[in-house]
């Protein structure tokens, strides 16, 4: 299994982590999310991630995002930040 980076710290409505397999979880506060998940938000749903390197990911309702390393800091070939509606 990949590495975890983070545990889920808060979670309000319902958040589903995609494996690369193609499992789903639902997430709950206490889960650790791994590396290559794809965490989905649904219409009601958000979630808080505190990540091992001591920072917090958050996602608001109907977000996804696929958790690699150069988007939660971890390291890897490149590091570079990422903001909704900004390429």
């Amino acid at each position: 299994m990949a590495n975890s980076i983070g545990v889920v710290s808060k979670v309000i409505g319902q958040v589903i982590a995609v494996a690369a397999d193609g499992t789903r979880r639902v997430l709950m506060e206490g889960d650790r999310v791994f590396a290559g998940e794809q965490l989905e938000t649904g219409a009601a749903g958000a979630v808080a991630v505190h990540l091992h390197n001591g920072a917090e990911l958050t996602l608001g309702t109907r977000q996804q995002l696929v958790v690699v390393p150069r988007v939660v800091g971890q390291p890897g070939p490149a590091r570079e930040q990422h903001r909704p509606g900004h390429a």
